[in-house]
């Protein structure tokens, strides 16, 4: 009896062992992989990528395509800007490659107009991303939308509140510098630009007022941004 106590016992423990979950393992299965480097992000989670296949079955021709990460996937955007022609392609946790690998499919459609809305996760996720490496991305992303002749409105990231405070990592001075990059150059590569953050930033980070994480909008942020985007909406 005790040799077949001491035989379960041990095969329970290999089974134990063999199907432990590394923290690393943990991380990609929760979508994230905080190492620093963008090859090594899982963003390509099943939910993302079902939301990915879900936006490929519907056309967009004609229609307004806002693309943008989870804080544009968190906004009702036809019934904020009182329209019926805008469609909502946010995916949370999405980063600008992320974008790149999928928006190909909405520039066939011809859109009437491209929201880039895009950028926050590579400068959240990745300390070691530069802003020069980030705007570089977002005009390799601009660039291959104008080549068509579509507009495209670039909304600059917004500034993180002091409720947000992931790893560590500080991304509102690398933002200021996007910032200063994209409105320098938006006539030479031919794209409307928007900075939102003179009107949710008190003191470098966004309003406590406007935000109850740091990062995602409450319904009067919401309003800001209805009304000032609204005059660039084709």
């Amino acid at each position: 009896m005790k040799k077949l106590l001491i035989g379960f016992l041990v095969t329970l423990c290999c089974i134990s062992c063999k199907h432990k979950v590394s923290n690393t393992e943990k991380l990609q299965l929760d979508g994230i992989e905080l190492k620093d480097s963008i090859k090594n992000y899982s963003y390509h989670t099943p939910s993302y990528i079902r939301r990915k296949l879900q936006f490929e079955q519907y056309k967009v021709t004609g229609k307004i395509v806002w693309i943008g990460d989870s804080i544009t996937d968190e906004i009702e955007l036809n019934e904020l800007f009182s329209r019926g022609d805008i469609v909502n392609r946010g995916i949370g946790m999405d980063i600008v490659q992320g974008v790149k690998e999928r928006i190909e499919k909405y520039i066939l459609d011809k859109p009437k107009q491209i929201v880039l809305f895009i950028g926050v996760n590579n400068l959240r996720y990745f300390p070691s991303t530069n802003p020069t490496q980030l705007y570089n991305e977002l005009i390799s992303l601009v660039y291959n939308i104008k080549k068509r002749d579509i507009p495209i409105l670039l909304i600059c990231p917004l500034k993180h509140g002091l409720r947000d405070n992931h790893e560590g990592v500080n991304v509102n001075d690398k933002i200021n510098t996007l910032d200063s990059l994209l409105g320098k150059n938006k006539t030479t590569y031919g794209f409307e630009y928007v900075n939102l953050n003179n009107e949710f930033v008190q003191n470098e980070f966004m309003k406590d007022t406007l935000t109850n994480d740091g990062i995602h909008l409450l319904p009067n942020g919401l309003c800001i941004i209805k009304k000032l985007i609204s005059p660039y909406l084709k």
